[in-house]
């Protein structure tokens, strides 16, 4: 064997080993980084107070015991970190009830409280159910109690009915609407309960 190929050999088999030493090297480094990243952190406790988040299309599902309670949807979002919120532009949301029927909800702007999962929505309310139709200028939803409030004149309209009142409240849980103060209207005489 010759020297120039001895020293080649070796000379290749220490490349050889510092490449494999270097690719081990950056495997762990990476493994290292990635075991500091949390990937269920939420991002709105790691933002910085005054950075700005927006999002266009949201879409956000509210569970409970393994069963979906809501559906919203938004145009756009802004998250506001320091209020644990999001405002929302063009929403809607349906709930889901336990006897299959849906409500609807559209209004042109809201706020979006994602700790409690509270919903407040404005300007141009429209509540939907079967053949019933709320109109209102802002709504609170409490996920917790499953309840809309109209702390706001209202007005319910149907192919049987047509009442407005000063406030309404609507539980998803029993199907039962409430109203309060100066409540008047009309109900015709072929509506069936």
């Amino acid at each position: 064997m010759k020297k120039g190929g001895f020293f080649a050999g070796r000379l290749r088999s220490v490349i050889f080993a510092v490449m494999l030493l270097a690719v081990g090297a950056l495997a762990a480094v990476y493994a290292v980084y990635r075991a500091g990243i949390d990937p269920g952190a939420d991002l709105m406790k790691k933002m910085p107070s005054g950075t700005s988040l927006s999002i266009e299309n949201l879409r956000h599902t509210a569970a409970r015991h393994g069963r979906t309670e809501w559906e919203l949807t938004a145009a756009a979002a802004r998250m506001i970190p320091e209020k644990n919120a999001a405002a929302l532009d063009e929403v809607s949301v349906v709930f889901y009830m336990d006897n299959g029927s849906r409500v609807h909800l559209t209004a042109d702007s809201g706020i979006l409280e994602t700790g409690t999962n509270d919903l407040t929505v404005s300007g141009n309310v429209i509540v939907r159910r079967d053949e019933y139709r709320l109109a209102t200028e802002t709504i609170h939803y409490r996920h917790r109690a499953r309840t809309l409030a109209a702390e706001n004149p209202v007005t319910i309209s149907g192919d049987a009915l047509f009442l407005e009142a000063d406030t309404a409240v609507f539980d998803l849980d029993t199907r039962k609407l409430r109203f309060e103060g100066g409540v008047h209207g009309a109900i015709d005489q072929k509506l069936e309960m």
